[in-house]
């Protein structure tokens, strides 16, 4: 049986991601226009979280860069008062140095730097205290995903395990959903606890568990799926 919480949990701050416009693989639109996700969204939840005294990991980036939010502060040390869960920020490392690293540190919050450019590596890795920093980009099947073989099979236990807040407040099924086709709920309607337990997400979760991909998303998914064998998120 599935938690009734996941135990991970991602906040889209907003759309915005000052890389999107260096590549078109990145989900995120450059000339879009800017939509930052509401915050007393973000508080209700982890103010949630911090009630029923659930410890998962927090998120808050999938396709936004979260070090460029002027919330992002306020947000940790709003999670370390009201929730106190561990927190793991994605970055490029475009606008990170040693000061900041410091103040993550002090939040309890691990950074992780994917580098678009070996000068970036170079300097990031010059820095005490960030957890990994890697050289890579974005994989290309993300891109790809709604134009691939509505053919995939098999177990995911990615809804089970991961909930997925975008930046228009809606709850996703999964980040390699980019276009947001299939919400199981929206937090500008319903709280989060009505959310995880609704009839929608217990279905899918239903599903998906048992190897049933009746979205199309799930059914063109390249990726073998969160949480089973051979599944690529461990490498």
């Amino acid at each position: 049986m599935r938690d009734s919480i996941p135990i991970s949990f991602a906040f889209e701050l907003s759309n915005r991601c000052n890389l999107s416009q260096c590549h078109d693989l990145c989900p995120t639109v450059a000339t879009d226009p800017p939509i930052f996700l509401n915050t007393d969204i973000i508080k209700d939840t982890m103010k949630y979280f911090g009630s029923v005294k659930h410890k998962c990991t927090i998120y808050f980036n999938v396709y936004n860069e979260p070090t460029i939010d002027p919330r992002l502060f306020m947000l940790l040390e709003y999670n370390m008062k009201h929730c106190g869960c561990a927190v793991s920020i994605f970055t490029n490392g475009w606008g990170v140095n040693q000061y900041m690293v410091d103040e993550f540190i002090k939040l309890n919050t691990r950074l992780s730097v994917s580098c678009y450019t070996d000068d970036e590596y170079n300097r990031i890795k010059q820095l005490d205290g960030v957890g990994s920093c890697n050289r890579s980009t974005l994989n290309v099947k993300v891109k790809q995903l709604y134009d691939a073989p509505a053919t995939r099979t098999g177990v995911c236990l990615f809804p089970s395990v991961y909930g997925i807040i975008n930046h228009k407040g809606q709850y996703g099924l999964c980040c390699r959903d980019w276009k947001w086709n299939h919400p199981l709920g929206d937090l500008n309607v319903n709280t989060v606890k009505e959310i995880l337990v609704s009839e929608e997400r217990t279905r899918i979760c239903d599903e998906l568990e048992a190897g049933v991909r009746s979205l199309d998303a799930c059914k063109r998914c390249p990726f073998h799926g969160w949480g089973v064998k051979n599944d690529p998120y461990k490498g």
